[in-house]
């Protein structure tokens, strides 16, 4: 017996495809802000950064971490060469998110706590040649730490999220084999009391064409029409006995047994 498991429809996902062409698009909008900052400053430096924090993003989905830490290196290397915050710098909430959302939790927190000190850093860097630097930099840096720490918690979000639709699809999954097993034990069962019939059937045609056979046996010397008759039931039983076990036969071939999960 053959079941067709029915399972709910599944949330909505980016296949390989629509996932590479969103880590292009990511890629290609943070690359034009880099080179379009990167030319108002007339600064190769800067072209040079905005790549650097920017490429690694298309290897965010399969090794988060390594691309977090491309960043990071990239991020770093701004603060001794260049004082001034660049478009690419938004590489970093992005490649905070990647490790959230694609590694582990652990390598997550670890991706928030390094956000919010850099956060800090950058604050310090971009506004302590200012006056009253202290005030602004604490302006920055809790800016700049809210935009991390929302996209660490976005990106833990659609962690814990995957898991939890994988884990009830791995269960839906579960309970259409459970009862697809079911419903072959029950075709199973049904079989087998078709075939006891079958044989009670064929046992009771045979029984009943042997006694009117030995019937006609001892009759047909002294009444010819009593054997006649005689012969006439045993085909009647015979042919009731072949259409009753092709019936039970035909539903022993067919899947329509009457059962259902």
């Amino acid at each position: 017996m053959t079941t067709v498991a029915v399972l709910p429809r599944q949330p909505r996902r980016l296949g390989p495809r629509g996932a590479a062409l969103l880590d292009l698009a990511v890629v290609g909008g943070i690359g034009f802000l880099a080179f379009v900052g990167g030319v108002s400053l007339s600064s190769v430096v800067a072209l040079g950064l905005g790549a650097a924090q920017t490429l690694p993003l298309l290897w965010r989905r399969h090794h988060p971490v390594a691309t977090f830490a491309a960043v990071v290196a990239a991020s770093a290397l701004q603060v001794p060469l260049l004082g001034d915050p660049l478009p690419s710098q938004l590489a970093f909430p992005v490649a905070v998110y990647s490790v959230a959302r694609f590694s582990s939790a652990r390598a997550g927190y670890a991706a928030l706590a390094t956000g919010l000190v850099a956060a800090v850093v950058a604050a310090l860097d971009w506004t302590m040649a200012y006056g009253d630097g202290l005030v602004a930099a604490r302006s920055y840096a809790v800016t700049i730490g809210l935009i991390v720490l929302a996209a660490w918690a976005l990106g833990t979000l659609g962690r814990t999220r995957a898991a939890y639709v994988d884990a009830l699809l791995a269960h839906t999954q579960h309970l259409a084999r459970d009862a697809e097993q079911r419903a072959e034990l029950a075709a199973s069962d049904e079989r087998a009391r078709i075939a006891r019939e079958m044989h009670d059937v064929v046992a009771h045609g045979l029984s009943v064409i042997v006694v009117q056979a030995d019937g006609a046996r001892y009759a047909a010397a002294k009444d010819p029409d009593v054997a006649t008759r005689t012969l006439e039931t045993i085909a009647g039983t015979g042919r009731e006995a072949l259409t009753e076990m092709r019936r039970l036969l035909g539903l022993l071939r067919s899947d329509r047994t009457g059962t259902a999960p």
